[in-house]
């Protein structure tokens, strides 16, 4: 028997999971962002971007790009660039509804990413802590980065969205997560509520 799928449908995710428009629309809105490049135009190899794979997830495929990055499999698979950015690296959860539109913000948490003493390799995600607060300026943007996102794409339900703040501050989108992400149990034990009801 056929059942209803909870989420978002497979148009929706192709578009979000374009980090081309997911760009287009951030930029569009004023909200700081990272700068990122198409396989056919690489940056220079000069440790200061990222190369991810488009189908990629938890941190796989991802590699600083430098001359040591010529070897990695993400090259055999498609792939773009993104500028590098330091900083601490969060994690927002949102819940969409699109009848009427209506995105709820349920907290952030700090990404625990490539630690060697849990055995993950650079990038990879092995966990979160939570909640974490921001500066004023910096949780508006956050809250709003979720907004345009859920309003330009059409997305309902659980999403999430992956920062890095910079020395200002400020919330750098690196990835749009289109379901149910890794800390929404840890935010649901702080809320005390179970986010898919």
């Amino acid at each position: 028997a056929q059942q209803s799928l909870l989420g978002n449908d497979q148009s929706t995710l192709a578009e979000v999971r374009d980090p081309f428009r997911v760009r287009e629309e951030i930029r569009a809105a004023h909200i700081p962002d990272l700068k990122i490049r198409r396989s056919d135009d690489p940056p220079p190899r000069d440790g200061q971007w990222l190369i991810k794979p488009l189908r990629g997830g938890g941190g796989r495929g991802v590699a600083i790009w430098d001359e040591a990055a010529m070897s990695s499999a993400t090259l055999r698979e498609p792939h773009y660039f993104q500028q590098r950015a330091t900083g601490e690296t969060l994690s927002a959860v949102f819940v969409a509804s699109q009848d009427p539109l209506q995105v709820r913000y349920v907290g952030l948490t700090r990404q625990l990413i490539g630690i060697e003493e849990l055995n993950a390799p650079a990038f990879h995600w092995c966990g979160s802590i939570g909640p974490v607060a921001l500066e004023t300026r910096g949780e508006i943007l956050t809250r709003r980065t979720g907004t345009v996102l859920a309003h330009r794409f059409g997305l309902r339900g659980l999403f999430g969205c992956d920062f890095v703040i910079n020395s200002d501050g400020e919330p750098l989108l690196t990835e749009v997560n289109p379901r149910y992400t890794g800390s929404v149990e840890l935010l649901e034990v702080l809320c005390g509520a179970t986010l898919l009801e």
